[in-house]
C-alpha cells in the first residue's frame, strides 16, 4: 500500500523543521556540519531497514531478532549516528 500524499506532505514537514534544527545546531557548534537531509535519510534507511530485511536478517544471523537484539541494534544505530555528527551518545542504562 503506498502512502498517501498526505503522508508524505507530513514527512516533507518533519524533514523541513529537522533540517533547520540541525542547521541551528550547526551554526551554534553544537554538531559538526553535516547534511541534514542525508542525516535525516541514513536514520530512516538504518532503522527502516531492521523492518523491511528481517528475513535476511535471521537467515545470515541463523536467528530471528529478540528484543535484546533490537536494543543493541538500535544502540548501535544511535551510537553510530551521533558521533558521526560530532555528539557523545548517552551512558547506557541498563
Amino acid at each position: 500500500m503506498r502512502p498517501s500524499w498526505a503522508a508524505w506532505h507530513a514527512f516533507a514537514d518533519f524533514a523541513a523543521q529537522a533540517r533547520d534544527q540541525a542547521d541551528a545546531w550547526i551554526a551554534a557548534g553544537k554538531m559538526d556540519p553535516v547534511d541534514p537531509m542525508h542525516l535525516i535519510f541514513l536514520i530512516w534507511a538504518g532503522t527502516q531497514h531492521y523492518a523491511d530485511f528481517s528475513d535476511q536478517i535471521r537467515r545470515i544471523n541463523g536467528k530471528r531478532m529478540t528484543r535484546a537484539d533490537f536494543t543493541l541494534a538500535s544502540d548501535n544505530l544511535i551510537a553510530i549516528i551521533l558521533k558521526g555528527c560530532g555528539l557523545k551518545p548517552p551512558a547506557a542504562e541498563r
